[in-house]
């Protein structure tokens, strides 16, 4: 049994890689490698994705997204 929760949308992104340093958005890639290990890591989950890939095995029910509210 599994359980995937994140933040996310039912679509793919282009680069969605970004760090979170000192409550800032740092998008360039120059600065996050060279703040590694002092920085927070984040992009997108494309849940879409996720569901199509877990709808291949038949023993796997695949509900969501759950409704925003």
């Amino acid at each position: 049994m599994g359980l995937v929760i994140d933040y996310g949308e039912a679509h793919s992104f282009s680069n969605s890689f970004r760090g979170l340093k000192n409550h800032k958005l740092v998008k360039s890639e120059s600065e996050i490698l060279a703040n590694l290990g002092n920085i927070d890591l984040t992009s997108y989950v494309n849940f879409s994705l996720i569901k199509e890939i877990a709808k291949q095995n038949p023993q796997i029910i695949a509900e969501g997204p759950m409704p925003q509210g």
